[in-house]
């Protein structure tokens, strides 16, 4: 693994500083969680008999707010990019459909339209939604313009366009730092002609920009290999590589987390791009079984025509995405190789703690994690985009 940044070569080295837990301090046990310190970069170490074990928090079975149907008008989507439960209780929906921002009120009725198609402001050609935990207003990066546009949710209907310098148009902002700087990535680069068949390996450069002054700082840089290359009838094909590991990035605060999904672990760097700390849970690697295997392929229909030449992997990854929720703590989605099963997600203090997992329903692409709700996405059996929200409770620990 290559963590990057500065100060990570010595972490094999770590000198335990403090431990703590419920077996008190000294000597980190099997039950305890513990800091050590590796020339200036503190490792959060948590058992995986605790990071692994169920919080008492509790996601409820069925939702109780439903957007979207097939029958057209306000509640019909295509392609939502963006969702997003703001302060005084409205949900709202960026469709790249209709190109524009749907606000419905606490009970799912609409309220209003921010956006349309165009190059002018409050206009949009390809519009995503910029993660921002707890902000009152929708920011929102068009890929095609390479600008910002802000909602604020006090006039929605009047949009502040802010046109980021030195930005390219293949870049995804991960989230927004408190001085307002945007943690960027590079798109997924589309598989085109010429390119050779086979394993094809892919680098991100995770930077820190100011979109006003121009400022660019790199924090780390990742190569991964998860997509595979093949021909049929003479067409480029990408496929996923079945349990390749997946990088994600998320930004808390002031600082980007950042995982490789390799290895449990998780890289915080600060807004200087300087590693700070690593939160790791002390576990072993999970191996990939034969059944696991053939449990991909059936639920991956179109990886079993050419299974037998994508590469093995022979360990399971760690986690896919990262998410922070509405009270600060850091949200690890776990990788599943069955999307029919719910998903389990590991969760984690800020400073570096893993308190344990939660599950969310199967099927949801959650997009937003409150103080007492889950909302995400959810693609029903006629192929109709809905939004959802369930209902969540959290018991013991972990507020932020």
């Amino acid at each position: 693994m290559k963590p990057g940044g500065r100060g990570a070569g010595a972490l094999l080295g770590a000198t335990l500083l403090m431990a703590c837990g419920e077996g008190g301090g000294g000597v980190a046990g099997r039950d305890t969680f513990a800091v050590a310190d590796s020339a200036g970069v503190a490792v959060a170490v948590t058992p995986g008999v605790v990071a692994e074990a169920s919080l008492d928090w509790t996601v409820a079975d069925t939702p109780d707010l439903v957007l979207g149907d097939s029958e057209g008008g306000q509640q019909e989507f295509y392609r939502i990019t963006g969702l997003r439960q703001v302060p005084d209780g409205r949900v709202a929906v960026l469709d790249r459909g209709s190109l524009s921002v749907r606000f419905f009120d606490t009970d799912g009725a609409w309220v209003q339209s921010v956006g349309r198609e165009g190059e002018g402001p409050g206009e949009f050609v390809a519009p995503t939604l910029v993660p921002a935990p707890g902000a009152d207003s929708l920011t929102i990066w068009d890929v095609r313009l390479k600008r910002l546009t802000v909602v604020r949710g006090e006039s929605p209907t009047d949009p502040v366009i802010v046109t980021p310098r030195i930005w390219s148009a293949a870049v995804a902002p991960q989230g927004l730092a408190e001085d307002g700087a945007a943690l960027l990535a590079p798109l997924d680069a589309p598989v085109m002609l010429p390119v050779p068949a086979g394993l094809r390996e892919e680098t991100t450069v995770y930077r820190w920009v100011d979109p006003e002054r121009g400022e660019v700082l790199d924090v780390t840089e990742r190569t991964d290999a998860r997509i595979f290359v093949y021909y049929a009838n003479g067409v480029p094909h990408a496929s996923t590589i079945p349990f390749a590991a997946r990088r994600s990035a998320a930004v808390r605060a002031s600082e980007a987390w950042i995982t490789s999904g390799v290895e449990p672990q998780i890289m915080i760097y600060d807004r200087g791009g300087r590693l700070t700390r690593i939160a790791r849970i002390d576990r072993a690697s999970r191996l990939v079984t034969e059944e696991m295997r053939t449990e991909y392929v059936e639920a991956h229909p179109y990886v079993a025509e050419i299974v037998d030449d994508l590469p093995r992997m022979e360990t399971v990854p760690s986690f896919t995405s990262l998410l922070v929720d509405d009270l600060g703590l850091v949200w690890a989605q776990g990788y599943s190789w069955n999307p029919e099963g719910p998903q389990t997600w590991t969760v984690f203090e800020p400073d570096g703690r893993a308190l344990g997992t939660v599950e969310t329903p199967s099927g949801l692409n959650v997009k937003q994690i409150g103080a007492d709700f889950v909302l995400g996405v959810a693609t029903t059996e006629l192929d109709v985009e809905q939004v959802r929200r369930y209902p969540l409770v959290r018991g013991g620990r972990g507020t932020g």
